[in-house]
């Protein structure tokens, strides 16, 4: 199998990917439509953002082990995750739970009330293809241990070369709608 031949089944797949998502996405949108209202009601978001007190993790996952083989760090992207979270919300608590301590509020069935006062962030990153063209998918959620209170995605294609910077932006851009989104709802009575 040559180059060419590398690039093209890799340009079929995404293509392929792109159009189930597009089918999926308008087939089943008065579904999902009914659905995204329910769960994305504003204040019920705003009333749950409200409460968190401080956020205990910020966490970043590679979903396949693609993001390792075209050169992407873990390290390095978590690093830059919680560095945007410090800009983006300098003003606001940021207490790491050691692993025990985290376990103990997540388990925690009969405390909803201490479990909501607990903010985690979770970027999930997803890539497919190794040179060009390299499809990318982040989602960011965000919210209390008992519920997710905010999320939004990104979907974009780069090369190998300029992947990770690609990422980088895509998360900054992220992260600053989760803190305007949390502080508008703080700001609310």
């Amino acid at each position: 199998m040559n180059r060419y031949d590398t690039y093209g089944l890799i340009l079929q797949i995404f293509i392929i990917f792109i159009t189930v998502f597009i089918f999926c996405s308008t087939a089943y949108a008065p579904f999902f439509e009914k659905y995204k209202k329910e769960i994305t009601n504003e204040e019920l978001s705003h009333t749950g953002l409200k409460k968190i007190q401080f956020f205990s993790k910020i966490i970043l996952i590679f979903t396949t082990e693609n993001e390792v083989k075209i050169g992407l760090n873990k390290k390095k992207l978590n690093e830059f995750l919680k560095l945007r979270y410090k800009n983006n919300f300098s003003n606001f608590p940021y207490k790491q739970l050691n692993e025990n301590e985290f376990s103990n509020f997540a388990l925690s069935e009969g405390e909803n009330e201490i479990r909501e006062f607990l903010g985690v962030i979770i970027v999930k990153i997803f890539t497919v293809g190794s040179d060009y063209p390299i499809a990318y998918h982040i989602n960011l959620s965000a919210g209390n241990l008992s519920q997710t209170l905010f999320e939004a995605e990104y979907l974009g294609i780069d090369s190998a070369d300029t992947i990770e910077k690609a990422i980088k932006n895509s998360i900054r851009q992220l992260v600053e709608s989760l803190a305007n989104d949390f502080f508008k709802a703080r700001s609310k009575r």
